[in-house]
């Protein structure tokens, strides 16, 4: 079987309202329709962080002036198999960032259908904690939400390989 590599990164979006709120990303994917946050590939020269702010402003409509990057909440990795040609064993690695949205938007970008995004929404952290689809992302929620209460964020590594998409991977979101 063919196997191909991804490089992705994401964000927690958070902003404070009464309580603490959350972008979440209501999706299409081979699975079924999931609930996640905002993330995709790597683009060639993007540094991690660079990657995520625009992948969260291409999928949630909020503009990078109105976000502020708090820090870097870590990396997951999670294999699929596609079917497009032939069976493809998919390996992907997302590194998720925490930001504060300056201000809650109540409406986020309307739904991006073609990639398979039907709902934006912003969401109590209880709540989506509850909502998310994968494990992984409850993780992510769970980190974000203790940074926002005062625990600090891991700086992210300058240093390592993963930093650009000049990594060996397969760009792919």
């Amino acid at each position: 079987m063919k196997k191909l590599f991804h490089l992705s990164c994401g964000a927690v979006v958070a902003a404070r309202d009464k309580d603490i709120q959350v972008v979440l990303i209501k999706a299409r994917r081979q699975a079924g329709v999931l609930w996640g946050l905002p993330k995709g590939h790597v683009e060639p020269g993007e540094s991690l962080s660079e990657a995520a702010l625009r992948e969260t402003c291409e999928e949630t409509g909020l503009a990078k002036s109105q976000l502020r990057l708090l820090g870097y909440l870590g990396r997951i990795r999670y294999e699929f198999i596609s079917h497009e040609a032939g069976k493809i064993l998919n390996e992907k690695h997302v590194h998720f960032f925490l930001y504060l949205a300056r201000k809650k938007l109540h409406t986020l970008a309307p739904a991006m259908e073609d990639e398979g995004i039907l709902d934006v929404v912003w969401m109590p952290v209880a709540n989506a904690v509850k909502r998310v689809s994968y494990d992984s992302y409850r993780q992510m929620l769970l980190l974000a939400n203790l940074a926002l209460h005062g625990r600090e964020l891991r700086k992210e590594d300058t240093a390592n390989p993963l930093d650009t998409a000049e990594h060996p991977y397969k760009m792919g979101a």
